[in-house]
This record gives C-alpha cells, structure tokens and sequence, in this order.
C-alpha cells in the first residue's frame, strides 16, 4: 500500500502515533492509526510503499511479518537494576535521616552551653563521625571490606 498523508501526532498520554491515508488497487483508505509496534513505524514517509493490514482504524503487520520479540530477558534485567537502585537509594535515604538525627540528639544533650556556631560545627563533626560509621547490615561489626571497624569519638568527648 501507499501513502498518500501522513501526520504524526502525540497522544494524550504522551505516546506518539501517526494517523494515516493509504491507497492501493482495491481503493483509498483514510484517517488510519500506526503505532510503535507497526514494524514500519519509523520509516513511514508520505509515497512511500509499505507491507500491512488493515482492520477499522488501525494499520497492524500482516500475519507472520510482525518480528516476534523476546523482551521478557531484557525487562527482568531492566527491573533487577531499577530494584538494586530503588534499594540503594533507600540505604542513603535511611543513612542521611539517622545520621542528622543522631547528631541532633547528641549535641542538644552533651553541648548545652554553645554558641549557634559551634553547636553548628559540632553538629557537622558528630553528623560526619556518624555517617563514617555508619553500617546498615546486620553485621555491624565489619566494613565493607570486611574490615573491623574502629572505634573511636571525634577530636573531643563530650562527657
């Protein structure tokens, strides 16, 4: 079939779409939907000669052309790094909230005579000594590198 109009559009949804006249031997068939998954979708162009058929809007691939695609690998890959990310997103998120809180409290009970300044800067050393320490797993007892975590305070104890 051949096209003779061609205009492409974007749905509501933000998908876009082409709406299509065709002509062929047997007639013109007008104001007809292609979508991404027509195999032709992406080099439709306005005389150019295209492979399909037809139902009562829509342009679909004739039977047995349409390339059968196997996306089910491809989408749990897509979904397992999504889900990784998502959780180590999740880690930070906890890390920073805890981390800020723990120095609040820590500060507001063993620094009770300071100037905002220095509340801020004990705050910020607390708040870093934390985050360093910092170890969500169960074993908190090693780093990372499966290391022995040392401890020790900042610079000077508060108590």
């Amino acid at each position: 079939m051949k096209i003779t109009k061609l205009e492409s559009k974007v749905s509501g949804a933000g998908k876009p779409y082409k709406v299509v006249d065709l002509e062929d031997a047997n007639g013109v068939y007008k104001d007809k939907l292609a979508f991404p998954s027509f195999s032709q979708f992406e080099s439709m162009e306005v005389g150019s000669e295209i492979e399909c058929e037809l139902n009562d809007k829509f342009i679909n691939d004739p039977k047995g052309l349409k390339p059968k695609k196997n996306n089910f690998t491809n989408n749990m890959e897509v979904k397992a790094q999504n889900i990784a990310k998502a959780q180590e997103n999740k880690e930070l998120s906890i890390q920073i909230s805890s981390t800020a809180r723990d120095a609040t409290l820590i500060v507001t009970t063993f620094y009770k005579d300071l100037t905002d300044e220095e509340i801020k800067v004990k705050w910020l050393e607390w708040r870093e000594w934390l985050s360093n320490n910092f170890d969500p797993r169960e074993d908190r007892k090693l780093n990372s590198n499966g290391d022995p975590v040392p401890f020790s305070f900042p610079d000077e104890k508060p108590f």
